[in-house]
């Protein structure tokens, strides 16, 4: 939970050092890829609306 909600909230400085995730989102980033999400994630992204 808490690695996702730091890399959600400073996915901006995140960007600074890996440019590919520039503009990154919750809803990006719990997009359905066909593998399960870890409860901790699945948590973030319930409470961020991005699923």
């Amino acid at each position: 939970y808490t690695m996702t909600k730091v890399m959600a909230t400073h996915v901006g400085d995140l960007a600074a050092v890996v440019k590919p995730i520039t503009g990154l989102t919750p809803s990006m980033m719990a997009a359905d890829i066909g593998v399960p999400l870890h409860p901790g994630a699945e948590k973030f992204y319930r409470e961020a609306g991005a699923r």
